[in-house]
């Protein structure tokens, strides 16, 4: 006779009941981890483990999975040990974690492939899912797992540890903010209680990371007074150099806000459903990571916002989809656009072109051929360094007029 027939014949049911829900609740059945702004991954040079592969390896036993992996090497990022069965002393099965492409609406995904061998016993292999998703204001990744299996070949299960180590060489990368932050865990067991935990993090040494951006910017097309140029803008940063944080870009009087050319304005719910008619956009930018094999580009929006402008928004997409977003106002007579609480994640190149013509949203209030001014563009890093630069506004001018020098 085993033990639950003892518990069915001789404990009253609410006592059976209670002691099972505790014993579930010791089995983890699900987790989800926030890791802190601005600890990412590098993917480039990562090939993503196929969906083929993935089929593969969920329908092997373990033995054949451990002696010949079905995903390729190259893209293995680490590791992973699961602690299973009753007792003090779980029985410790191991194996790897994979970059995966696209799952259930995240644009990147883990793959967690675990031969399950238990010395003869071998019960075939375990795949778990893990999208992750990536947050469209501050590019904070969220790690969000499948269900953990709970029976495999009729045996039940009892997942009591999960280790899991990203310990591919350079891989993930560091905030380069020192303030205190922290990892957030949330494990749901199989009985469906939800533990919340947090473990402190904090790096050190942020303040000595250099910050050195360049920036430029150029008036296109009409020069004349009430002519509507585009304006291209180019920021760079060294590799090495503190994240940006935050940037304030204040035009010269030379340049206004013609009202007249804001023909429509994406609503907030059409941006994050990613549905913003084209008529709402009025440019277009680009952004290079070196953490990323691909640039991110996408529409400059006008969206709705609480104040009395609407925001300037930037869509960056490709392996992700990330918001700039800044808040239009005006200052010294000119108008300024202050981008906040950007993410704090490495990016080489940005370029911003605002559309001119009869698209054009600046309008020039006098010939800047004959009145070129100078920009002021205040940028602070994630480490508090801050930088104010005065780029030219440089324009193509005919004749003499390109030969006269700004403030």
């Amino acid at each position: 006779m085993n033990l639950k027939s003892v518990l069915k014949r001789r404990l009253p049911k609410p006592v059976v009941r209670a002691i099972r829900n505790y014993r579930h609740a010791r089995k983890i059945a699900a987790l989800s981890v926030t890791p802190p702004p601005g600890l990412l991954g590098r993917l480039v040079g990562i090939p993503r483990c196929a969906e083929a592969a993935l089929d593969l390896a969920e329908g092997r036993s373990g033995t054949e999975e451990r002696a010949n992996p079905s995903c390729p090497a190259a893209s293995r990022v680490g590791s992973v040990a699961v602690g299973a069965g009753a007792g003090a002393d779980p029985y410790v099965v191991r194996g790897d974690i994979y970059l995966g492409g696209p799952y259930k609406g995240a644009p990147i995904s883990l793959a967690v492939v675990v031969p399950a061998v238990a010395g003869p016993f071998d019960l075939g292999t375990v795949l778990v899912r893990t999208p992750l998703r990536v947050n469209l204001e501050t590019g904070q990744i969220g790690v969000e797992s499948d269900a953990i299996p709970s029976v495999l070949e009729g045996v039940s299960l009892d997942v009591r540890s999960i280790t899991v180590k990203l310990d591919r060489p350079d891989f993930t990368l560091n905030p380069t903010r020192c303030t205190p932050m922290a990892t957030r865990l949330s494990v749901t067991s199989l009985a469906g209680v939800t533990a919340l935990a947090e473990d402190p993090f904090q790096v050190f040494g942020c303040g000595k990371l250099g910050f050195r951006p360049k920036i430029s910017m150029r008036l296109l097309g009409s020069s004349r007074r009430r002519g509507h140029p585009a304006l291209r803008t180019v920021m760079t940063l060294p590799e090495g150099n503190a994240n940006l944080a935050r940037v304030t870009v204040t035009l010269p009087p030379t340049q206004f806000l013609d009202n007249a050319h804001l023909r429509g304005i994406c609503t907030r719910p059409q941006f994050a459903a990613g549905t913003c008619p084209a008529g709402t956009a009025y440019g277009y930018a680009r952004a290079l990571s070196p953490l990323l094999p691909n640039p991110l580009e996408g529409p400059v929006y006008m969206r709705s916002s609480t104040q009395r402008l609407p925001n300037l928004v930037a869509e960056l997409n490709g392996e992700v989809r990330i918001a700039v977003a800044g808040h239009v106002g005006t200052a010294d007579g000119g108008i300024r656009v202050n981008v906040k609480d950007l993410p704090d994640a490495a990016v080489s190149r940005f370029v911003m072109q605002m559309q001119g013509g009869e698209r054009g949203l600046l309008q020039n209030s006098v010939d800047v051929c004959r009145h070129l001014q100078r920009a002021r563009v205040a940028l602070e890093a994630q480490n508090g360094m801050v930088t104010v630069a005065r780029p030219r506004l440089r324009v193509s001018c005919p004749g003499p007029r390109a030969t006269r020098p700004g403030p």
